[in-house]
């Protein structure tokens, strides 16, 4: 169980007691009850989405995989013009990335 869940059934506990104290009429007790009861169902929700990224990000893996295993395999037989361009990707991709993190202002997170 993940610690905001923990923290969501133990609110979810206290809610009589704060209805029975005053401190929150049934109205609000209801309203509370029934938003942190969905947040509840949306984080249940986010392990399966966690799943499907994982899936998305092992196949984009697999065929980039694939990709520089055609290319190598095939390396020789290619032009040298088509090399140069091939080995030049990862540096304009680089180039391409840092002007759009200095051009939009990004964090440092980005930066580094």
């Amino acid at each position: 169980m993940s610690f905001q869940r923990k923290w969501i059934r133990a609110f979810l506990a206290e809610l009589p007691k704060l209805r029975e104290t005053g401190v929150i009429d049934e109205a609000t007790e209801g309203r509370l009850r029934s938003h942190y009861e969905s947040q509840l169902t949306v984080q249940k929700d986010s392990a399966q989405r966690v799943f499907q990224l994982s899936l998305a990000i092992l196949g984009a893996v697999l065929i980039g995989g694939g990709i520089i295993l055609l290319f190598n395999y095939n390396w020789e037989m290619l032009p040298k013009c088509v090399r140069i361009l091939v080995s030049a990707l990862p540096l304009v991709a680089g180039a391409a990335l840092s002007l759009y993190t200095l051009v939009h202002e990004k964090s440092a997170v980005w930066q580094e």
